[in-house]
């Protein structure tokens, strides 16, 4: 997947931590690792940050947007509180 983000030159990429599938490893551990690949691809580390799930990360990609911004969103966690936040956006 990392392929792939960085062949869209993407100008903010958020990484979320997804607790519920660490599949053995410490939390922050992916995360971090996504960001390391994410730098070895060329992506400039100012570009990235790191949420604590999906919610948080989704508001903070909006909070930087601007009108006529694409984002795509990857969510395997809390969809219902990231759709509702969208719905309702802006507050």
């Amino acid at each position: 997947m990392t392929e792939i983000v960085a062949r869209l030159k993407p100008e903010r990429v958020v990484i979320t931590e997804i607790l519920g599938h660490l599949r053995g490893s410490q939390p922050g551990e992916i995360p971090e690792v996504i960001h390391q690949e994410l730098r070895r691809q060329g992506i400039p580390g100012q570009v990235i940050s790191k949420s604590i799930d999906g919610l948080e990360g989704t508001k903070i990609a909006m909070q930087w947007a601007e009108s006529g911004d694409l984002l795509i969103l990857i969510l395997v966690t809390k969809r219902e509180a990231v759709m509702k936040f969208l719905l309702s956006y802006p507050p």
